[in-house]
């Protein structure tokens, strides 16, 4: 990522960014623990919507320290996310998710039960 200290983070720069440490827009949406729409406004040319500084400053510093998002991830004491959830699109079903998921609601409602 080529951005001059002290400029202000612009579409292209986050893309770049984003390219930098291997994570797509879903992927940053699910890192951050925010909405797809959010991100994808931050790095579109025509919306023209500043980009929060503190998502700036972190992405300056994962790409100048070579940062993985799920060492940030634990740093800050939160659950590490699959490659998977870092690069597959929002809103494209993961596999075999809701399987999994009625796997989980079943055990849930059995629990304790002989």
């Amino acid at each position: 990522m080529k951005l001059p200290p002290g400029e202000p983070m612009d579409a292209q720069a986050m893309r770049d960014a984003l390219q930098a440490i291997n994570m797509n827009q879903g992927g940053c949406a699910r890192f951050a623990g925010l909405d797809e729409r959010t991100v994808r406004r931050w790095v579109s040319e025509q919306d023209n919507v500043d980009i929060p500084l503190p998502v700036q400053m972190l992405l300056r510093l994962m790409v100048v320290l070579d940062l993985k998002p799920n060492q940030v991830r634990r740093l800050v004491g939160q659950p590490a996310l699959t490659a998977d959830e870092l690069s597959r699109p929002v809103g494209r079903p993961r596999p075999g998710g809701s399987d999994r998921a009625e796997a989980a609601i079943q055990r849930e409602l059995t629990k304790g039960k002989p």
